[in-house]
């Protein structure tokens, strides 16, 4: 007799849109192979969570429960988790992935001040390597302007003091402005930008991992429909969802030897900038 410690191999079974004799068929075989559970893999199927979905997983639920099987469910339409079946991307912006980025200018001894494009220093953000280039053109959303970008702070590294010292705030520059003249405090050593954009990283049609209202696009598109079909079947034929490399969203795609302070940008949240804001005070964006 088969042991929940033998379930543990579980192979993916990919859907189409097959015929019930087929998806029987297949079922039949995966159990044969002396492999008692198995994952759903909705990526090729023509309808998730629609009509002919409902039919299928109906199918590969009645054999496993013929078979004693195991039923893991993969919890989006594209890959990786996080598109939420298409929910992310009808939502509204502030829903979607952002991330929050400081540029680093150095300051020659003695300069006074210091000319900056704002909506140049903000704009295409984020150089993609060559493999990041080609999975950002794969995204649903690839080519939509987010029109939200946020400058939080310039400040400044002066010689001697700990902190930086706060130049502006968001309400102080505006985010389009193509010269802004920044008078620097004596023995600046480094000037810092830090702003918001949506418009970085290759997945721009996926949910924000950080927000706990955008994560409720998953649920709600994916979690909740089938809970309502199959919820006497959960925690019994139903072992759970399998969640495929969910990822935050930061970083280039597959560079290596990073640590998560030295990339680039970071991701963010509304939850994050309050927590920010309360325990480093209002000019924590310094």
């Amino acid at each position: 007799m088969q042991t929940e410690k033998e379930r543990y191999i579980f192979p993916f079974f990919w859907l189409h849109g097959e015929d019930e004799e087929k998806l029987r068929e297949y079922m039949k075989v995966i159990d044969e192979s002396n492999c008692k559970a198995v994952c759903v893999e909705s990526r090729p199927h023509p309808e998730f969570c629609g009509e002919k979905w409902w039919k299928d997983m109906d199918v590969i639920l009645d054999e496993a429960k013929k078979r004693d099987m195991k039923v893991w469910i993969l919890d989006d339409s594209h890959f990786p988790t996080g598109f939420a079946n298409g929910a992310a991307m009808k939502a509204e912006d502030r829903l979607r992935r952002q991330s929050v980025y400081t540029k680093k200018f150095d300051v020659e001894k003695r300069q006074k001040q210091m000319s900056l494009n704002i909506k140049k220093v903000m704009y295409k953000s984020s150089k993609l390597t060559f493999l990041g280039k080609f999975m950002a053109g794969t995204d649903k959303d690839s080519k939509h302007i987010f029109a939200d970008d946020r400058l939080l702070a310039i400040s400044a590294r002066v010689k001697g003091e700990k902190e930086p010292r706060l130049l502006y705030d968001e309400k102080q520059v505006d985010v389009n402005q193509k010269k802004l003249t920044i008078q620097l405090p004596e023995q600046t050593e480094k000037v810092y930008v830090t702003f918001l954009t949506r418009n970085a990283g290759i997945h721009k049609s996926y949910m924000n991992m950080l927000d706990e209202e955008s994560c409720r696009l998953l649920i709600d598109a994916v979690y909740e429909p089938h809970y309502a079909h199959y919820q006497e079947d959960f925690g019994d034929t139903i072992a759970g969802f399998f969640s495929d490399e969910p990822e935050i969203g930061n970083g280039h795609l597959y560079q290596m030897d990073q640590k998560i302070y030295q990339m680039e940008d970071q991701p963010w949240s509304r939850e994050l900038a309050q927590d920010l804001e309360k325990t480093f005070g209002t000019e924590y964006a310094k």
